[in-house]
């Protein structure tokens, strides 16, 4: 009984736990669930996978829960967009020649890996992990919030590393971090409403 007990909890969080692929069927709408192969939006435990060279890319604007996101899972070009709502997801990767935007709202990964180029031109970024550019990797803060902690009123307790090869800008907006470790990447802070703590 145990054994057949143990395979139906298998069964199940494999049934509901899936990759969701974003296909841009209709707009950029992240609730329409026809943006999604299979017509099915994700949830909690969905992997979020966003390929490029497609029409449509998704923008989120409603709160939103998901498991892990990789931008740019295929091709090149592939967009994320942050313009409000509070985004909850454990690691998100923006790949190479991804773009991942936070305009506004919150965003709240578990870590982030940046491959591509993250903008962050207003809201929060709140990172519970570490925040690592990697070589090719490119941010560019304009405005906004990047705190690591996924409490902002709470001291930053994790970290960002700058990889050989990795660029971060900060030209305004505040940067909160525990520590900026060691990696042999770039750092430049160029705004005078640039703030570092």
């Amino acid at each position: 009984h145990i054994l057949v007990m143990l395979f139906f909890i298998i069964f199940q969080s494999s049934l509901y736990a899936a990759n969701k692929t974003w296909s841009g069927a209709t707009n950029s709408n992240w609730n329409t669930a026809s943006n999604w192969i299979g017509n099915n939006l994700p949830g909690n435990g969905d992997d979020i996978l966003i390929p490029g060279g497609i029409t449509n890319y998704p923008i989120v604007t409603t709160n939103v829960s998901v498991k892990n996101i990789t931008v740019n899972t295929t091709g090149s070009g592939g967009k994320l967009t942050v313009n409000s709502g509070t985004f909850n997801m454990a690691r998100i990767t923006v790949n190479s020649t991804g773009l991942l935007t936070v305009s506004g709202g919150t965003m709240k990964p578990s870590g982030i890996t940046v491959n591509g180029t993250l903008l962050v031109n207003g809201g929060t970024v709140a990172s519970s992990g570490t925040f690592a550019v990697n070589a090719g990797g490119v941010v560019n803060q304009v405005s906004g919030v990047i705190h690591m902690n996924s409490n902002t009123a709470s001291n930053p307790n994790d970290h960002i590393r700058i990889v050989a090869g990795g660029v971060f800008n900060q030209s305004g907006g505040t940067l909160a971090v525990k520590d900026l470790l060691p990696g042999g990447g770039t750092f430049n802070q160029t705004g005078s409403s640039a703030i570092f703590k």
